[in-house]
């Protein structure tokens, strides 16, 4: 493959790097986003639920889609088509004035959008010769950004509400559409690469659909949390000038799980782990569920995006390990999307009284259920 550099950066990398900070855009920043659009269209909060819940499982339904298909398709062209569709719909966003018209849109920019773009991202990466290292960049640049713009757009002197998180995702894809002009030059041909259905991913063993689900699981209790914490942050009494500040600290803190990972997965045992994360979860639900206050919610959020990004490193490693592990690999992505799309739609579901109440409920169900069946996975395979 002809590697093409600018100043020493490697744009075969950040070409789908780009498209993968654009494409998880509207999730990772989603506390600012559904909070302007709720004080934009004056929604409450089951129906925020709802409107990010939509937006992902269009991402959900891409990712799978574009799993079945992407021999036949072009991951470049898919990008570029993606990022259109995410300007456009960010764009129509911005005029539509209704609920029900509002979630229509949302779930198209994820299924055409977001959901696209994504994928075509993980397709690319997934033909680097250091996987690791590249999605683990995509993962430390995508922590990164929500940091920066967390921290620096509630200080852009914006009069209406919602008009700074849609900019922020129209301004993404377009840097990611700049990125990826010249990608035809250094991307890799798919045809035998071995991404897709019609490869070793077509049949799955009942233990990896196991595994699976309880991932599944797992990425609901991080669609249950984040896309309300500025709300979470509100009910415990932050001011509002504070609650950015609040959040960006949390996503430092939340770092270290990744690094935890990178140092226990040599020599850590999983069971070990996978119950240390699940007292670290019940603890950081604890004080969501009682914050009274900055602190006791910074420590909460903090433990919580901390454990659950220790955990996700070695339930992935769990599904990797397995027989014939690359076929499970290959509906990861689908998998999460599916659901943290279902996290806000539960809440919005189960919500009867306050948010801090519904929450931690449903985060600490869904990470039960499935350290639960991760555990039990571990045990029977140091059994075998």
């Amino acid at each position: 493959m002809t590697r093409l550099r600018a100043r020493g950066v490697d744009l075969a990398l950040w070409g789908p790097i780009s498209c993968g900070v654009a494409g998880a855009a509207a999730f990772n920043l989603a506390p600012l986003y559904l909070d302007g659009m709720r004080r934009r269209l004056g929604l409450d909060d089951a129906q925020t639920g709802w409107l990010m819940g939509a937006e992902i499982a269009g991402i959900a339904l891409a990712a799978m889609l574009a799993l079945a298909a992407c021999r036949q398709w072009d991951p470049v062209r898919l990008a570029r088509a993606g990022l259109v569709m995410i300007v456009a719909g960010n764009l129509v966003s911005l005029l539509v004035t209704g609920f029900a018209s509002l979630l229509g849109v949302r779930f198209l920019v994820g299924l055409f959008g977001d959901g696209i773009v994504y994928a075509a991202a993980i397709m690319l990466l997934g033909t680097r010769p250091s996987r690791v290292r590249a999605f683990a960049t995509l993962s430390l640049t995508n922590m990164a950004v929500t940091a920066a713009v967390l921290w620096g757009l509630p200080r852009m002197p914006l009069d209406e509400p919602g008009i700074g998180p849609i900019a922020t995702f129209v301004f993404f894809a377009l840097l990611a559409l700049l990125a990826v002009r010249r990608l035809d030059t250094v991307a890799p041909t798919f045809a035998g690469s071995g991404v897709g259905l019609s490869g070793p991913a077509r049949h799955l063993r009942w233990i990896q659909l196991i595994a699976l689900f309880g991932l599944a699981a797992y990425a609901v209790n991080l669609g249950a949390v984040w896309p309300f914490a500025e709300r979470l942050a509100e009910g415990a009494g932050v001011a509002g000038p504070a609650i950015p500040q609040l959040l960006v600290v949390s996503v430092l803190f939340q770092a270290m799980g990744s690094v935890t990972a990178l140092v226990l997965g040599r020599n850590g045992r999983h069971g070990r782990v996978l119950l240390f994360v699940m007292l670290m979860q019940l603890a950081s639900q604890a004080l969501i569920w009682q914050a009274d206050g900055s602190a006791s919610l910074l420590i909460g959020l903090s433990l919580w995006g901390a454990s659950w990004n220790l955990g996700i490193a070695f339930l992935l490693a769990t599904i990797a390990g397995m027989p014939n592990g690359s076929r499970g690999l290959a509906f990861v992505p689908g998998v999460e999307a599916l659901g943290v799309s279902l996290g806000p739609m539960f809440v919005a579901m189960a919500l009867s009284g306050h948010l801090q109440d519904t929450v931690p409920m449903v985060a600490t169900t869904a990470m039960l259920f499935a350290l639960a069946v991760f555990l039990s996975i571990d045990r029977r395979r140091r059994g075998d």
